[in-house]
């Protein structure tokens, strides 16, 4: 092996290996309260996919206080006491992108649980807001 090859090869080895954590990185979510009268309020959860597609997010809610759900275009979303599900199967949050998923709560200030899917399984870390 010429010495060029040697300094290519090491080049590429020490770009994989510094770029694997950022293809393999977690989604991150953000919570804001949009809204807020009386005892309802609206609140905005917003993930961007990072490494991977999601291809689904659940929202768990200890205090079981969603009172409603809004599902962005593509996607579905399905609630049940504490467990919120939205899911997609031709439209994923890509990889850079954000999506903002709606819940009407009687409780904003309640704590969530965030996990997420890519097309196959679970992934990632559980994000508690």
């Amino acid at each position: 092996m010429t010495r060029f090859s040697k300094i290519i090869l090491l080049i590429a080895t020490v770009s994989l290996i510094t770029s694997a954590p950022a293809m393999a990185a977690d989604p991150d979510v953000s919570k804001t309260v949009l809204t807020s009268e009386g005892d309802v309020a609206v609140v905005i959860l917003s993930v961007k996919a990072r490494g991977r597609s999601v291809y689904g997010v659940t929202i768990t809610d200890a205090t079981e206080s969603i009172e409603d759900i809004v599902a962005p275009s593509g996607w579905v979303g399905i609630a049940s006491g504490d467990r919120v599900t939205f899911r997609t199967v031709d439209t994923p949050i890509a990889s850079g992108a954000s999506l903002a998923f709606r819940l009407v709560t009687k409780n904003a200030q309640a704590g969530l649980s965030v996990t997420f899917r890519d097309s196959k399984s679970p992934f990632g870390s559980k994000k508690s807001l």
